[in-house]
């Protein structure tokens, strides 16, 4: 059977569409926040570059087991108040992992303004305003459990979470914030800069916050190149 020659004009069609689709931006690049839907504001906390989800295994007493990391399963949070190979027993608790940058906190404002149109102008300002020192994650659904050694636990856990560039490079944290209601999230500050200069820049093309509960070690990456806002990373 002859093969049929794609015309000309359908081949350029063709092509200009996919550079079409690839110039389009995402609606958090093109439009205000404020006037996002309740569902573009819920995606970003959920399923969005700044969001991961990584399922850790909680025996009868808290203690942990080999888990997962995946996208998905978002975040969020106010202010104001990789993993690990192996088999994956139940039962199983998932912790979202959500970087606090712009695009994060202008979702949860959103969310705020929907669900309460008389919300102060102040706390919205406040909520949106950028931490100039640290950067600061997020992590929903972390607890120590009824571990006997419990002071001990946490500061075995700030020694060993950090976040690791891609070239090995390691950012030790700074600061952590323990969640003072189950619902509360963690909340881990690491230092925007040394040195004078930024700890990440887009040319770090990924970033991986390892974290280390109880007796295993998670870690969680994140491709820096998919959090810009107008070719600016956002973190």
């Amino acid at each position: 059977m002859p093969h049929r020659r794609l015309h000309p004009v359908f081949v350029f069609l063709g092509y200009g569409s996919l550079f079409l689709l690839a110039g389009q931006k995402n609606y958090w690049e093109s439009k205000p926040y404020t006037e996002w839907s309740d569902k573009e504001a819920d995606k970003l906390l959920k399923d969005s570059p700044w969001t991961r989800s990584v399922l850790l295994n909680t025996g009868p007493e808290g203690t942990t087991g080999s888990g997962g990391g995946q996208r998905g399963s978002g975040g969020g949070g106010d202010p104001e108040m990789g993993s690990v190979g192996g088999s994956l027993p139940k039962p199983a608790t998932r912790l979202v992992v959500t970087w606090f940058a712009r695009p994060i906190r202008e979702a949860t404002a959103r969310r705020l303004m929907l669900t309460d149109p008389e919300v102060p102008k102040d706390r919205i300002e406040r909520l949106l305003q950028p931490n100039a020192q640290f950067l600061v994650l997020l992590v929903t659904g972390w607890t120590l459990g009824r571990q006997p050694d419990r002071d001990a636990a946490i500061e075995r856990f700030k020694k060993e979470t950090m976040l690791v560039k891609k070239n090995k490079e390691k950012i030790l944290l700074a600061d952590m914030v323990l969640p003072q209601r189950r619902e509360d999230p963690l909340y881990l500050r690491f230092a925007r800069e040394a040195g004078g200069k930024p700890v990440l820049t887009q040319a770090d093309q990924e970033v991986t916050l390892v974290l280390r509960v109880g007796e295993d070690t998670y870690r969680v990456k994140f491709k820096l190149a998919e959090m810009l806002i107008q070719n600016k990373l956002e973190l």
